[in-house]
């Protein structure tokens, strides 16, 4: 008779340890989600991000908005919904060179081509983005390795 009852007892604990368990770890990889949102995976038990308030993979972190996207190839073609545009083919007022004074790249009937002086850096910071980038190569391209243009 006490064999039965402490068995009866160790597989009741054993379920409701499994019960606590499954519930824990899906309460965990669901947590953060609103009511009737898709659900996001993440854990609250890993590092922090630096300078942040987030840890690495958390579900409570914001996530990205959906966005209607660009077309294929742009030229024409507005850009997507949430894009800040650094170049719209007239000015250079949203990028600055490396000591803060303005761009000196020559802009040209709609592009901008690299001059004497070095690189150039945006104005603003970004911590988190989505980049969508065009550039030309020549057509036929000409020359070898890095002479073909657009080298990098």
């Amino acid at each position: 008779m006490r064999t039965t009852v402490f068995i009866r007892l160790g597989v009741a604990a054993a379920i409701l340890a499994g019960a606590v368990s499954a519930s824990f770890v899906i309460g965990r990889q669901c947590s953060g989600a609103a009511a009737g949102a898709e659900k996001i995976d993440g854990f609250r038990d890993t590092p922090m991000l630096p300078d942040g308030k987030w840890h690495v993979h958390d579900s409570e972190r914001p996530q990205p908005r959906v966005v209607t996207p660009g077309a294929a190839f742009s030229q024409g073609v507005p850009a997507p919904s949430d894009a800040d545009v650094l170049f719209d083919g007239k000015d250079l007022s949203k990028w600055q060179a490396r000591d803060g004074r303005d761009a000196a790249w020559k802009v040209q009937d709609g592009y901008l081509e690299t001059g004497r002086g070095g690189g150039i850096r945006t104005r603003g910071k970004w911590a988190d983005f989505q980049m969508h980038l065009e550039f030309a190569t020549p057509a036929p391209p000409k020359g070898a390795s890095q002479g073909r243009g657009n080298s990098g």
